[in-house]
């Protein structure tokens, strides 16, 4: 039913808030970003009992409900509901989590589609063109997608889930909300008439943590945020909202993967750089040169991988062979291995090094993000924003009034021994390493 008077809503809120929903937003705009969109409608499957809420349709009587007290949401997206609605996030259960680590496929929403709404969204691209398509046609589309959201909830939930769903998501969104302050001149240089993507010079980006590996991907209006460019001059266009008052303040680990492997098989690596320490021994020499370092970065990476056995007398690597080597057999028996998290990795078309490439990807998300939710939760209500995670990394945008916080993100981000470097700059290509 299409809800269109008081009395229908104010019963609709109180089982909201006392009973399981199933919940799916139509945004107004088909391109904006959730994080500065508006709700079109709002299709709700409580039980057996399907409602639309029309917040701006034009087809109804304008009507809105609140989430914050909701007793359950599961949706497919969880992070849309979270951007959209003042929800504790422990609340709202992300659908598309379930299916992922059930190996199952995440549909594409225009599926479920009627065949008016295809047409409409293949011919036409102006802005808010939802609200041009007729209600009755999202009420088709919203019940059918309810539907499938409440069995595929109620079917069972995954080993992992709990992880993905209160951790990752949510750390995830906190950062894409935050949006990243741009110079929109510089970013159209390298990517094209972006504009449609630009809210009052800032860009948001969209991660998408449902990957093979369970690295997060994070990509949205052309832009690949996890692979900026460093040496055209791409970055210069990411820069503190804040100006004079604001740095980007940028935390990365250090030898991330060669530490997470090392606490794998409890192999003690020095404090100091693990890069220095593996050229020592490659070198026979305590003294390398600047060349002689690189190369044995190009070596390290090469031998942790599996495309290169020649390990010689550096033990660390003959231990994380053996580690390799008893994932694999553990992958053969189970057709799985299973992280600290519970999450279970599958691996298509496995291999040994596929196997431990897969595992050494999930630990970096895992231990990664574990730290990164505590630095979202320290700057809750700050000025200081998250506003870009890639892989080992962390981006802020710093206002100068809280720089004494640093000291207190650098001890968070390292907790558990995995040492990170601190860089400072005006925007994302002029970042300099310094010492806190």
């Amino acid at each position: 039913m299409v809800v269109q008077s008081v009395t229908e809503l104010q019963k609709l809120q109180n089982r909201i808030e006392t009973e399981a929903s199933v919940v799916v937003p139509i945004f107004v705009d088909q391109h904006s970003h959730p994080a500065i969109n508006t709700i079109s409608s709002l299709h709700i499957l409580i039980d057996k009992d399907y409602y639309c809420v029309p917040f701006n349709h034009p087809d109804a009587i304008p009507m809105s409900i609140s989430l914050e007290r909701a007793f359950k949401v599961i949706t497919l997206y969880k992070r849309e509901i979270l951007h959209t609605f003042n929800i504790p996030q422990e609340r709202v259960h992300d659908v598309a989590t379930i299916l992922h680590l059930s190996s199952k496929v995440i549909p594409e929403i225009r599926e479920y589609y009627t065949p008016i709404i295809t047409r409409m969204l293949q011919q036409f691209q102006f802005k808010n063109l939802h609200l041009s398509v007729p209600l009755m046609m999202w009420v088709e589309y919203g019940y059918k997608l309810t539907q499938f959201l409440k069995e595929s909830f109620y079917n069972k939930i995954p080993d992992g889930y709990d992880f993905v769903n209160n951790k990752v998501i949510p750390t995830l969104t906190t950062i894409e909300k935050s949006g990243i302050y741009v110079d929109s001149a510089v970013l159209m240089e390298h990517y094209g008439d972006v504009k449609k993507y630009i809210n009052n010079n800032t860009i948001y980006s969209e991660y998408n943590p449902y990957t093979s590996t369970g690295r997060p991907s994070n990509k949205y209006g052309g832009i690949n945020f996890a692979a900026i460019n460093k040496n055209d001059g791409t970055r210069r266009a990411f820069t503190s909202r804040y100006g004079d008052d604001g740095l980007l303040i940028q935390f990365d680990y250090e030898a991330f993967h060669l530490r997470l492997v090392g606490a794998q098989i409890n192999y003690n690596l020095p404090t100091s750089s693990v890069h220095t320490y593996l050229a020592q021994q490659y070198y026979g020499k305590q003294e390398v040169t600047p060349d002689e370092y690189e190369q044995s970065k190009a070596r390290t990476f090469a031998l942790m991988y599996g495309m290169n056995e020649d390990f010689g007398g550096v033990e660390f690597f003959h231990n994380v062979r053996k580690y390799s080597e008893q994932l694999w057999d553990f992958y053969k028996v189970m057709g799985f291995i299973k992280t600290n998290s519970g999450k279970r990795i599958i691996v298509d078309e496995p291999s040994p090094n596929k196997v431990f490439n897969y595992s050494v990807q999930w630990l970096e998300t895992e231990e990664a993000l574990s730290k990164v939710s505590m630095v979202c939760q320290l700057l809750e209500g700050k000025l200081t924003k998250p506003i870009l995670y890639t892989y080992d990394a962390l981006l802020l945008d710093l206002h100068r009034s809280e720089t004494a916080m640093l000291p207190r993100i650098k001890s968070l981000l390292e907790e558990g021994g995995y040492p990170t470097r601190m860089y400072k700059g005006r925007n994302y290509d002029e970042l300099e390493m310094i010492k806190i």
